[in-house]
């Protein structure tokens, strides 16, 4: 019995090849993600550093009216980078779900193609099993009408 190749094949390896493209797609976004979440921890280091100076600074008997400005504003700065932080952690997380949500979809997609092409394989099967089973059916009906003749 000749085999019949699963026609959808070629769209099945595009659509895992879709999906692997989705996996590392993510994987970058997930990467961006806790790159920016290491520059928070980095920085939210660097002011509660510059907090705890202040407190030093202010419990010294001379102020520096001129060093306490300076550290005011490195808090600024610090805490506006920080809160620009935040939104691109925002939006890399949004980002991060939109690629999970692609990847589940292509993801999807190929174990939908996998199925049919499983079905495909067993149909396959059962259709070579019912076609020996006929072969051996005449073959022994053959020899029955071999043997009622003799």
């Amino acid at each position: 019995m000749a085999h019949t190749e699963f026609r959808l094949a070629t769209l099945l390896k595009l659509r895992q090849a879709a999906r692997d493209e989705c996996r590392h797609a993510l994987s970058e976004a997930m990467q961006a993600e806790r790159s920016i979440q290491a520059q928070i921890t980095a920085i939210e280091s660097r002011l509660h550093q510059a907090q705890t100076d202040q407190a030093r600074t202010a419990v010294a008997e001379v102020i520096h009216l001129d060093s306490l400005r300076a550290a005011d504003d490195y808090r600024q700065a610090l805490k506006s980078g920080l809160r620009s932080l935040h939104a691109k952690l925002a939006e890399a997380a949004a980002e991060c779900q939109r690629r999970r949500d692609a990847l589940t979809a292509a993801d999807r997609e190929v174990q939908m193609l996998d199925k049919l092409r499983e079905r495909h394989s067993d149909r396959e099967l059962h259709r070579h099993v019912r076609a020996e089973a006929n072969l051996l059916d005449e073959a022994a009906t053959r020899s029955f009408q071999i043997q009622s003749m003799a």
